[in-house]
């Protein structure tokens, strides 16, 4: 499902999922066989990042139930120790599992998140690709509508 552009706008880049057009950018999200869009115009785009999103969460319940595990042993509960070891790690596990780079637009209370790839290379694309939507917002924000009413 492509979103239809406006007729004074065009598409000036894509990468992955994300189209740049000279009055947005548009999030195609195709996940489990279903479709949806999100906008966001260029003059109402806040701030970017690319960062790292984990669960620290988990760490703290791996942690737990780690001291859990440590209490059930010094008590002679082996077997329950052993689950709550068995517990921890899983814990563990499912939190490097969470570790993730993203890509973030954000606007009021709206965002779009797309997954990087954490090599180099691939963070160096994303970084490309929000220095193009940084430069045209910049261009087509309040400051370019005073430069051109002068």
């Amino acid at each position: 499902m492509k979103r239809r552009l406006f007729a004074h706008e065009r598409e000036l880049q894509s990468w992955r999922s994300l189209t740049l057009t000279t009055h947005r950018v548009i999030y195609l999200d195709a996940r489990h066989g279903l479709e949806g869009t999100t906008s966001i115009p260029l003059p109402h785009i806040q701030w970017t990042r690319i960062a790292r999103s984990h669960q620290p969460r988990l760490v703290l319940l791996a942690g737990l139930l780690a001291l859990a595990c440590l209490l059930a042993f010094g008590r002679g509960a082996e077997d329950v120790a052993g689950i709550l070891f068995v517990l921890a790690g899983v814990a563990g596990l499912a939190y490097l599992s969470t570790r993730r780079a993203v890509l973030v637009l954000a606007s009021g209370g709206g965002r779009i998140e797309l997954l990087v790839d954490p090599s180099e290379h691939g963070r160096q694309q994303a970084r490309d690709f929000l220095d193009a939507i940084e430069d045209v917002a910049g261009r087509s924000g309040p400051l370019a509508e005073i430069s051109l009413a002068t």
